[in-house]
């Protein structure tokens, strides 16, 4: 009996084994073609990014925000224009030998259903920027390539193929280490001693890519990040292709930060949304 038994158990491991080791072999060669896939989509975006010489885009960007006040609205369309700077030509600290310098034109503002004229319009984006942090223009006014942000993105989980929307994907999950422009708020007797915090920080945050599966062309990412005081913000993209480029479509950016009035502090929420619309590409 005992060597039945045994017998029967070794034929169940032999199977088992008979069957999982197809499955494995399969997820373990569908790791490494989606890792493949993903080193040649930055090589070759990359190298599509390095053709352009200058570049210019169109913006509407629609703006919220909720203040406890009130919520303002705002509607803004404007025009980018980038020209590359030469490498090893000497520049100031906001640009680098070798990258974009970019200048945007505000065509229009709308406020509240009232146009802000043009000698306006600098004054009162400043005074929106000050109710959510001055330092969240760096996030709400940038423009990048994805290849400048997922390419640096750290990522030891293989793709996924995923089902969203009747549509199949490949998604990636990784982490980003993201230098805030700002930092979170000092404490002081356990109370927050400053509605802006005085240094910059950086921080991992878990991030997402999702590509299509038949072209492996990115579609969209999401960046999601929080810190103490009632800080949190995340970043939506969705993109489209123009040539071996892959550009941005469109961006929803949402948050709220801890704003202090008089001897209160308490909760800005926002929400921008920016459509980009009529690229033009200069390439080498």
């Amino acid at each position: 009996m005992r060597f039945r038994h045994y017998v029967r158990l070794i034929f169940l491991i032999f199977a088992v084994v008979a069957v999982t080791a197809p499955v494995a072999a399969a997820q373990d060669s569908q790791d490494r073609k989606g890792k493949n896939i993903f080193r040649e989509w930055i090589k070759s975006q990359s190298a599509a990014l390095q053709q352009l010489r200058a570049f210019s885009v169109s913006e509407t960007v629609h703006s919220s925000l909720n203040a406890g006040g009130g919520q303002r609205n705002y509607r803004l369309v404007a025009r980018r224009a980038a020209t590359r700077t030469p490498d090893g030509e000497k520049t100031d600290d906001k640009v680098q030998p070798g990258r974009f310098r970019m200048e945007r034109e505000i065509l229009q503002l709308v406020a509240n259903g009232q146009e802000i004229s043009a000698d306006r319009t600098s004054r009162f984006l400043m005074q929106q920027r000050r109710m959510m942090r001055p330092e969240l223009s760096r996030v709400l006014d940038s423009f990048r390539f994805p290849v400048q942000e997922v390419g640096r993105w750290e990522s030891d989980e293989p793709l996924q193929l995923i089902e969203r929307g009747g549509t199949h994907y490949w998604k990636l999950n990784g982490i980003a280490t993201i230098r805030l422009p700002f930092g979170p708020p000092e404490r002081r007797n356990g109370r927050e001693a400053e509605s802006r915090p005085a240094s910059p920080t950086s921080r991992k945050s878990h991030v997402t890519a999702w590509f299509t599966t038949d072209t492996f062309r990115l579609h969209t990412t999401l960046v999601e990040y929080r810190l103490p005081g009632r800080f949190s913000l995340s970043l939506r993209t969705s993109y489209s292709s123009e040539g071996p480029l892959d550009i941005p479509k469109k961006r929803v950016i949402e948050g709220t930060v801890p704003m202090r009035r008089r001897s209160r502090i308490f909760a800005v929420h926002f929400k921008q949304t920016t459509d980009y619309t009529d690229y033009e590409f200069r390439r080498n």
